[in-house]
């Protein structure tokens, strides 16, 4: 059997066309490059993102606080107005109770009048 007499590595690298090597080298280096300031993008977008989330928590927070103040107002606003209705009914009720009354003495005295007259 024969031995194959082991290669050496400085003629190996002398021997190997690494031109096309280095140009791949370049390229992936431009890439990488390329994906660092990519990544640097979306990690300032990211930030944005948050900041954007957390002004809208606050805004949403804020709008849940002015609901519920409305709510509250509508809710006395209502008590104010059924007590108004309530008092505008006793009113009318009172004033109807006087032309009725009033109705009623007039047409006793009218028939007052005709027992009178015959």
């Amino acid at each position: 059997m024969t031995v194959l007499p082991e290669p050496d590595p400085t003629e190996l690298v002398a021997q190997a066309d690494i031109a096309p090597l280095k140009s791949d080298v370049a390229v992936l280096k431009t890439d990488v490059a390329e994906l660092k300031t990519d990544v640097r993008v979306l990690k300032t977008d990211v930030a944005k993102l948050k900041s954007d989330v957390a002004k809208l928590k606050s805004d949403v927070a804020k709008l849940k606080s002015d609901v519920a103040k409305l709510k509250s107002d509508v809710a006395e606003l209502r008590t104010d107005v059924k007590a108004g209705f309530a008092a505008v009914n006793q009113r009318i009720d009172r004033m109807y109770f006087m032309v009725l009354s009033g109705f009623v003495s007039i047409f006793v005295a009218i028939i007052a009048l005709f027992i009178a007259i015959l």
